[in-house]
């Protein structure tokens, strides 16, 4: 059976995010590569009790949070893994930043829901919906 292969521009995006980290005083850990050909690091947040584990393969780009919250950007040509990493590094910013919460959100006739509201507008649920951030509004 053929092994999974990572991207192409493997070590570009990984200095990419290496440095990211770097700048905003992330700690992140190289974990290699998975066995469906993804890159997986493990980054720690100042203020933040969990890691974070960031895994791509070129054209699927993925943020776990803990508790089992997500977020995944896509690139659909190879040239649109930068712009891809890049928005999953803000949303991992976002995420970084004092005003996230996890918070219980009330439902009539149902039991309360955990819910991960970021900072960027975002919305994470563990199963099912979530809403990203809103659209920026162009002048």
């Amino acid at each position: 059976m053929k092994q999974p292969q990572p991207p192409a521009n493997a070590a570009e995006l990984s200095a990419r995010l290496i440095r990211h980290c770097g700048e905003k005083g992330y700690g992140v850990t190289g974990l290699g590569i998975d066995k469906h050909g993804y890159l997986d690091f493990r980054v720690s947040l100042p203020g933040r009790d969990s890691e974070v584990v960031i895994s791509f393969n070129g054209e699927v780009f993925l943020l776990n949070f803990r508790d089992g919250y997500h977020w995944s950007e896509f690139a659909m040509a190879p040239e649109e893994e930068t712009d891809a990493l890049a928005d999953l590094l803000a949303f991992l910013d976002a995420y970084a930043h004092p005003a996230t919460k996890e918070v219980e959100v009330k439902r009539r006739l149902r039991r309360t829901r955990l819910e991960l509201h970021v900072s960027n507008g975002a919305v994470l649920r563990r199963h099912g919906w979530s809403k990203g951030p809103p659209d920026p509004v162009e002048p």
